[in-house]
């Protein structure tokens, strides 16, 4: 299942910055990103970005990528990312994470704010994604800076599970203002019988948020969740730029 079958129609090229919000369960996806197929995916409830067309053209492309719950030592487990990123990239020796656990990193990094002034202080309710006021995030601040934004994996615990905190209504089909393209893993808890069944914790049945519509991606090949993530990476590496 390749989000190029799912979602046809999205054209342009753009100046663009894309983070990817990833649990450690699938970071892996690094190793090859692989895309089959030629069309492009979604229109569907996509928020056009800032784009003053002479300066954007001057502008990098940016990508993001977050690996959270991960110990140093863990990338002796990682070959991919060792060759990929650590070999390519700086290591900070004398840096520091504020609050290092999941959904309270994720905030920080996407408000810009400690976590005593998000307040979100835990992955579970009555925090995670329900406690997160995500009006303006970065990916507004980068739009009004003139870029298309994409966000592609996991987004907060408890995404599509609790209200948002923005709207006061159900999170299952909620995009948070500012990202052009938004294919998120969900945790709503459909019934097993439902079309839909699947959360972005099971590898053989992955349901996203993609742009507003539920799409729910089934089947039996090996690690099909990280198949889907490195479709929409690949899409977003070829349109973004």
């Amino acid at each position: 299942m390749h989000v190029t079958r799912l979602l046809p129609g999205l054209g342009g090229r753009r100046r663009a910055v894309v983070p990817l919000l990833l649990g450690v369960l699938v970071l892996a996806l690094v190793a090859g990103l692989v895309l089959n197929g030629d069309s492009p995916p979604p229109k569907v409830g996509r928020t056009p970005a800032i784009t003053p067309a002479a300066a954007a053209a001057a502008r990098p492309n940016i990508v993001m990528v977050m690996a959270d719950d991960m110990r140093t030592d863990d990338l002796r487990f990682m070959p991919s990312v060792r060759r990929l990123l650590v070999g390519r990239g700086l290591n900070f020796r004398n840096s520091f994470s504020p609050y290092p656990l999941c959904c309270p990193a994720r905030a920080s990094f996407l408000l810009g704010k400690y976590a005593h002034n998000h307040r979100v202080l835990y992955h579970l309710a009555p925090y995670g994604f329900g406690a997160l006021d995500d009006h303006l995030t970065i990916g507004g601040r980068m739009q009004a800076a003139g870029y298309s934004t994409a966000l592609v994996g996991k987004y907060l615990n408890q995404y599509g599970l609790q209200p948002s905190k923005v709207t006061g209504g159900p999170s299952e089909h909620y995009v948070p203002a500012g990202w052009t393209d938004w294919m998120v893993g969900l945790e709503t808890p459909f019934p097993r019988s439902s079309p839909d069944w699947g959360n972005t914790y099971n590898y053989f049945a992955f349901t996203q948020n993609i742009n507003g519509r539920t799409v729910p991606h089934t089947g039996t090949v090996s690690w099909i969740r990280s198949d889907v993530i490195e479709s929409e990476i690949r899409w977003c590496t070829i349109y973004f730029t």
